[in-house]
């Protein structure tokens, strides 16, 4: 099992508790704006190599909700990072 530990109401990270083969967690990121939210990106974290990234953007949006989705991705940007430098140090 993992456990999550959200970074913002926009992105959601779940680290297992015991990896599943290479896999250690996942990172989400959503556009929490509209209702129960529009997923934006996935990231899966591995345990021997860098996360592996989907992008799941709406394919229509609003001029109004790119500001706020460029806001999303740089903090999904941010928390893989910071996640993927810590497997380096424990490496």
């Amino acid at each position: 099992m993992g456990h999550a530990m959200d970074a913002d109401e926009n992105i959601r990270v779940t680290l297992l508790d015991v990896p599943e083969g290479n896999v250690r967690g996942f990172v989400s990121a959503y556009d929490m704006a509209e209702g129960d939210g529009t997923r934006l990106a996935h990231a899966t974290l591995f345990i021997d190599g860098p996360p592996k990234i989907t992008f799941t953007a709406p394919l229509e949006s609003w001029k109004e909700n790119l500001s706020r989705q460029w806001q999303i991705m740089e903090l999904f940007a941010k928390t893989i990072n910071e996640l993927d430098s810590a497997r380096n140090k424990r490496r």
